[in-house]
């Protein structure tokens, strides 16, 4: 059975769509079962619901030549996954938006967005698609995003900064024991990786208990 690309597509494309881990868990499982030249057009998608499952735009900027996003709304689903990632990581803490466009590189996300992408497809609600500024557009991007419901922040015009209050929305986990990661590392997914979450909970206990 060919990996069906439509199916993805769609799904990464959905709005209320977030998980996509089974997805890439039966489409790896067809591509195993594949012959010929369409193989390698498949694995290219393999690699793209890899990295929408547990990737985030700093893993798509190192290899985007092992990926195939199609469109303006899959890049913003991309970013918007991003965000999500940083949320997950950082609640209760404050992070500055500079920091958000330089550690996190949305800055360069959001350039690509604009250059390549055509942000005023999305119609994106608060979004100002004639605005070039990158702390504007994350800021507003952030809001639309908070406006969803798929994140809970607070932000503070004055200090240019989020306050990460909490999520409604988790990202994948991997499972080394489910799938073998073929395009991303482990260094890439840290927070995302059940086998290092486990280790790291030992390790604690262990400490707690010595």
């Amino acid at each position: 059975m060919a990996v069906d690309i439509a199916l993805i597509q769609k799904q990464i494309e959905d709005p209320q769509v977030f998980s996509y881990v089974e997805l890439l868990y039966q489409a790896a499982e067809q591509l195993r079962e594949e012959e010929g030249e369409e193989k390698g057009k498949e694995a290219k998608i393999i690699n793209t619901l890899e990295l929408y499952s547990f990737g985030t735009y700093r893993e798509y900027k190192k290899k985007k030549q092992e990926y195939t996003i199609e469109g303006s709304r899959s890049f913003f689903k991309l970013v918007e996954l991003s965000v999500i990632s940083v949320v997950n990581d950082n609640i209760g803490r404050s992070i500055t938006l500079k920091e958000l466009l330089e550690e996190y590189e949305f800055e360069d996300a959001i350039k690509e967005m604009i250059s390549e992408y055509q942000i005023e497809q999305l119609e994106l609600p608060f979004v100002d698609t004639t605005t070039t500024d990158p702390i504007l557009i994350l800021e507003l991007i952030l809001i639309a995003i908070k406006y969803k419901g798929t994140i809970d922040v607070r932000i503070d015009e004055k200090t240019s900064s989020i306050e990460v209050i909490a999520t409604n929305t988790l990202r994948d986990v991997y499972d080394d024991q489910s799938y073998q990661l073929k395009s991303l590392s482990l260094d890439d997914i840290t927070n995302r990786s059940l086998s290092r979450a486990k280790t790291n909970l030992c390790k604690w206990l262990d400490k707690s208990f010595t």
